[in-house]
């Protein structure tokens, strides 16, 4: 059975990323980082987004994507 995105996140990430010392306020789950593509009429298609920024003193260091267990790394 495969292993969703939730879990992946709630199971492996999460508690990996406390075991590190990563405090709450330096991580920013769901970060948007594009206003999605521009298209015709003045109009943009979907945003992107990043499972978690990790920053420290305001600056960015790193970005994990979390996937389901069914999923390639690179979908």
């Amino acid at each position: 059975m495969a292993t969703s995105e939730a879990d992946t996140r709630a199971n492996y990430i999460d508690p990996l990323l406390k075991d590190c010392g990563w405090e709450v306020n330096h991580i920013q789950r769901e970060y948007y980082f594009t206003d999605g593509r521009k298209i015709l009429g003045n109009k943009r298609g979907h945003r992107k987004f990043i499972d978690y920024l990790l920053k420290y003193n305001n600056v960015r260091l790193a970005i994990i994507e979390a996937k389901s267990s069914d999923k390639h790394p690179t979908q």
